[in-house]
């Protein structure tokens, strides 16, 4: 088996997917993308900070956002019933 970014159709990616739907009356919160990204990147919902989060009905319902938890940092993002989330790269050296 290939070890690659997992990518699946969770439970609470309905909620994320369902509140893009509203259109802007109800907007996922933190708590949800870290429930979302939880087995993804493997750490408990309740250890996972969520930042940047963005949801569009552009472009299929996609949404992005960053998780962390215990120090490692992962872009998450998603569109109709799936999404992923992968580590985030290391800054880019400054060029000299």
């Amino acid at each position: 088996v290939m070890n690659s970014p997992r990518s699946h159709p969770p439970r609470s990616f309905g909620l994320l997917a369902g509140a893009l739907l509203l259109g802007g009356c109800f907007t996922p919160s933190a708590q949800q993308y870290a429930k979302a990204s939880s087995g993804l990147i493997g750490c408990p919902s309740n250890e996972i900070t969520i930042s940047d989060q963005e949801a569009s009905m552009k472009e299929g319902g996609s949404m992005e956002w960053r998780a962390e938890c215990r120090g490692r940092k992962f872009l998450c993002s998603g569109a109709g019933k799936l999404y992923s989330c992968t580590p985030e790269l290391a800054p880019a050296a400054a060029a000299k």
